[in-house]
């Protein structure tokens, strides 16, 4: 936390060494900042002792002494919501507002620190639950449409399809994720941060196509059946539609044949029997 270094009148939470505000107090106006309009200014102290402190989630809270009860009272958090802090679930991890815990893991993936995860602090992250190995690693599609982390790269030349652009993913080592939205690949390196589960009716664009659905890189071996890539697929298929084409060329052959035959034997048949007819002398 700290206050705006360029002499504003308002406080800033940040995160990353810095590098990344997440939530601002907004401007003091005299009264109250634009951001918090519960805490106001008066200019006298019947309101009692407050402290403010950063929590382990991220949030600031506010907590009142309510002396007839003996104890503190959180009078208001800020962010509101906790998927609003930076990072709040970590690498990998995805929050959703909707839940409680708000943070979980993506399938083939465990909390890096599961007592910590446990304790509330999700700040760790996930950590895959079997090593990638690069040649041999498949991709999961996440069940729900996600806010977008930073750090994407349009991959040139991927924007096909969705099977080019997850190529070109799996072609790169340090390639961690792809999307394809219908337009253009996007592919992530290195970690994933800030995954948010986003409402339902935000999953489809206009057109009914998937826009936000990422495809996290796992290992071979976390890949579900179900989840087969559509090109081992479309070879299976090819190979199958293959087989029973030679399949029914090869009865089709074999039913001529013995029709052939049959005729041929027949035909033999017919001659042998009219030689041995007697002849009719004059």
């Amino acid at each position: 936390m700290e206050i705006d270094p360029n002499g504003e009148p308002k406080f800033d939470l940040l995160a990353g060494g810095g590098a990344h505000r997440y939530w601002t107090t907004g401007l003091w106006d005299g009264e109250i900042f634009v951001n918090v309009p519960e805490m106001r200014y008066h200019d006298r102290v019947s309101m009692g002792i407050g402290h403010f402190k950063l929590d382990v989630t991220g949030q600031m809270r506010r907590r009142q002494w309510n002396a007839l009860d003996g104890k503190w009272i959180l009078f208001c958090s800020e962010p509101h919501d906790t998927c609003d802090v930076y990072g709040s679930c970590g690498a990998f991890g995805v929050c959703s507002n909707t839940t409680d815990p708000a943070c979980e893991c993506p399938a083939a993936f465990a909390p890096r620190s599961r007592r910590e995860w446990e304790l509330g602090n999700t700040a760790a992250g996930c950590e895959r639950r079997v090593r990638l190995e690069c040649a041999t690693d498949g991709f999961l599609k996440l069940p729900h449409a996600v806010q977008l982390p930073n750090g994407s790269v349009e991959a040139s030349g991927a924007a096909q399809s969705d099977k080019a652009c997850e190529l070109a993913c799996r072609r790169d080592c340090s390639c961690t994720a792809y999307l394809y939205d219908g337009t253009k690949c996007s592919v992530w390196n290195g970690e994933l941060v800030n995954l948010r589960t986003l409402p339902t009716n935000d999953d489809q664009g206009d057109d009914g196509s998937s826009q936000t659905v990422l495809h996290i890189r796992v290992a071979a071996s976390e890949v579900p059946p179900a989840a087969t890539h559509s090109w081992k697929k479309s070879m299976v298929m090819l190979t199958s539609g293959a087989a029973a084409v030679v399949f029914l060329l090869a009865c089709l052959v074999m039913v001529v044949a013995v029709v052939l035959l049959l005729r041929k034997r027949r035909g033999k048949g017919k001659v042998k029997t009219k030689a041995m007819l007697p002849s009719k002398e004059p």
